[in-house]
């Protein structure tokens, strides 16, 4: 699946993006506000393409005059339905950009085309979101789209860093986004 916004199109990752995933995700800035360890070669990043990335809803973030280099992604998947508030039709929604293009608009471009589709096509109840609490730049840009602060967990440990963090969790509500 493909989605096109003005400047932008958000497509399925490919094995031959993995130098453009390398470029960007060994960027420990990057990491640490995804979450994860910064990756150390293409292979990896390759690795992570063809099994945590091939799924129907995870977008490659590139640029209409540049689709060859991804910059960024995002990736709607199931809700944790251990957590009270969510619901059987509610989705989760996570997103990285590129450093060089924070501060352009293009991950809110990015975000309201996926939210969209995930309310008007795959017809989702509650969009949920989350992110450190350290990480104002997400906070922010999750207020600018409507997500509602809901809740947060303290001192959670992330298993692929070791590291312990508070989490924000934010939801837009269908009915909400729809008006």
């Amino acid at each position: 699946m493909e989605l096109k916004t003005e400047r932008l199109i958000l497509r399925p990752w490919k094995s031959t993006d993995a130098s453009s995933l390398f470029h960007y995700a060994s960027n420990p800035t990057i990491a640490n506000s995804a979450g994860w360890i910064p990756h150390n070669s293409v292979e990896e990043s390759r690795m992570i393409i063809n099994s945590i990335f091939q799924n129907d809803h995870t977008f490659a973030i590139t640029l209409k005059n540049d689709l060859q280099n991804p910059i960024g992604a995002i990736r709607l998947a199931k809700a944790n339905e251990n957590v009270v508030l969510v619901k059987e039709n509610d989705i989760d929604l996570g997103y990285w950009l590129a450093e060089e293009f924070w501060h352009q608009g293009i991950m809110t471009e990015a975000l309201i085309a996926v939210i969209d589709l995930a309310i008007n096509e795959l017809k989702m109840a509650n969009v949920w979101c989350s992110h450190f609490a350290n990480n104002i730049r997400a906070q922010q840009l999750e207020q600018r789209l409507g997500f509602n602060h809901i809740y947060t967990e303290y001192d959670v440990i992330n298993l692929k860093t070791g590291m312990h963090h508070n989490v924000h969790y934010g939801r837009i509500i269908a009915q909400e986004w729809l008006k």
